[in-house]
């Protein structure tokens, strides 16, 4: 994985964290490194999914006063799934990343707040008010961020040369 989609994944939490990217879609504030975990592991198969997951879910871990880990977890869980369920499928209709990305807000959801039930949290049901509009909103995005994700993968992908 090449330092620039490492610097991307940085980069999407800490605009996720800050109050500048506080502007909702459905009342809800998009997750942009779910989205780019989801798309880069599509793109680029679980290892590179497992370390962007890693690398975003960590960074936002350290950004958030939630549970240091819970989040880098759930991405981690989230890539392998993906990169699981998407490998033998072809990656050539839109529509795959939509349900990739609506099937999997539900499941990073609801993996986070077992997580949080686990370590002595709660907040489980106002959570669930707030998934099923945050999967629209990932659906919605997530051709940008597959489009984004192909692009930097033609750009740092190795080029083969003939002659």
């Amino acid at each position: 994985m090449r330092t620039a989609a490492l610097c991307s994944l940085v980069l999407l939490a800490f605009l996720q964290s800050s109050t500048l990217l506080r502007i909702p879609l459905l009342g809800v504030t998009p997750d942009l490194v779910f989205l780019g975990v989801v798309a880069w592991t599509i793109v680029r198969g679980l290892r590179e999914g497992a370390i962007a997951a890693f690398t975003g879910g960590l960074t936002l871990d350290l950004l958030s006063p939630g549970w240091l880990g819970s989040h880098a977890l759930a991405l981690l869980l989230v890539a392998a799934l993906v990169a699981v369920v998407t490998a033998p499928l072809h990656r050539g209709n839109l529509l795959f990343p939509v349900l990739t990305a609506l099937l999997g807000t539900i499941g990073y959801h609801l993996l986070l707040m077992a997580l949080t039930g686990l370590l002595g949290r709660s907040g489980g049901l106002l959570a669930l008010r707030v998934v099923l509009p945050l999967a629209l909103v990932h659906g919605a995005l997530m051709p940008l961020a597959y489009a984004a994700s192909e692009g930097l993968d033609r750009r740092i992908r190795p080029r083969m040369r003939f002659g």
